[in-house]
């Protein structure tokens, strides 16, 4: 197996990407909530908000590779390369497919 693996130790900025989803998720619901809006946690929905924790660990992680080496590394460690990307690509789908949804 190829170790490609960073040796950097991120202490509490490594917990930043279930913050973000936290905040995004949980945020985004609290404050549609005190708005008055009916089912305001299906406004944003939660792969839309692991979409952004996603996204926000790839860019923490080891700066001076690039997204690609990045993107590798999480489909490496997270499983079998070749369903982990058809996950992510699903995951990306029902994001934006909730973006474009209405009410």
């Amino acid at each position: 197996m190829n170790e490609k693996r960073c040796k950097k130790n991120y202490g509490f900025l490594g917990l930043m990407p279930i913050i973000v989803f936290f905040v995004a998720w949980v945020g985004v619901g609290v404050v549609f909530a005190l708005m008055g809006v009916e089912g305001p946690f299906n406004i944003m929905s939660r792969y839309t908000a692991l979409l952004f924790a996603l996204v926000t660990g790839l860019v923490i992680m080891d700066r001076e590779e690039t997204i690609e080496q990045k993107a590798d590394v999480y489909y490496e460690n997270a499983g079998r390369k070749g369903p982990m990307q058809l996950g992510l690509i699903i995951l990306m789908a029902g994001g934006f497919a909730d973006c474009g949804r209405d009410g």
